[in-house]
């Protein structure tokens, strides 16, 4: 399932056509499409991408069954793997984690993660891991965010309680502190409001740093 290839920081996804058998999705492959996964990609915005991919990919395989020219390929039963249902704990933010698998929990299990903010629910919807590595990745219109992490105080880059904003990237939105590393809000869903911006939020709940999500 796309939500937990995300949630797991899977680098790429895809469909494969494959014919029936008696199992649950363990019949002989036939075709399959590969689709990369972007750092800052959604499951939503995946799942579009896949079903358009599918709708390209059921005419050749027809055309090939029936020309007798496909040959399928038996599944490789010690690469199964399973996926659990999903379940409202699963949307849960605890800041306590690395901001990487924070950042994977909101795209992954998109829109529903969540978090309190001033003892209400507070929808976090997208989001962006700020480590070393991460910047690559990023597009040109975050990467004026690294120099405000590189110059956090070392008693705020460090030392902050998880769940601390620690900065505010003016026209972006919110740095937040994690367990590992910080993560930049690009886009929440207040409760009772319409989904906004990091920026908006801030700019609209006079948001200082020091104020603390998950209370």
């Amino acid at each position: 399932p796309i939500q937990w290839a995300l949630y797991h920081g899977e680098h790429e996804t895809g469909i494969t056509t494959m014919q029936m058998d008696v199992g649950m999705d363990s019949g002989p492959m036939l075709l399959k499409q590969v689709r990369p996964i972007g750092l800052l990609d959604n499951a939503l915005e995946v799942a579009q991408d896949l079903a358009a991919m599918s709708a390209d990919l059921l005419p050749p395989t027809l055309l090939q069954l029936n020309a007798g020219t496909l040959t399928p390929t038996p599944q490789n039963e010690a690469n199964v793997t399973y996926a659990p249902l999903i379940q409202k704990k699963d949307y849960q933010l605890d800041w306590t984690k690395p901001a990487l698998h924070l950042h994977n929990q909101v795209r992954g299990f998109y829109p529903n993660c969540n978090t309190l903010f001033r003892q209400k629910d507070l929808k976090i919807e997208a989001t962006a891991p700020l480590g070393e590595g991460d910047w690559p990745q990023l597009p040109e219109t975050l990467q004026s965010v690294q120099g405000i992490v590189a110059d956090l105080p070392t008693e705020n880059s460090i030392d902050s309680a998880p769940g601390t904003v620690v900065a505010i990237a003016k026209g972006i939105g919110p740095i937040v502190q994690t367990g590992d590393g910080c993560l930049l809000l690009r886009g929440v869903k207040p409760s009772g409001k319409k989904a906004q911006t990091g920026w908006d939020f801030a700019n609209g709940n006079r948001l200082e740093v020091g104020e603390q999500l998950g209370k």
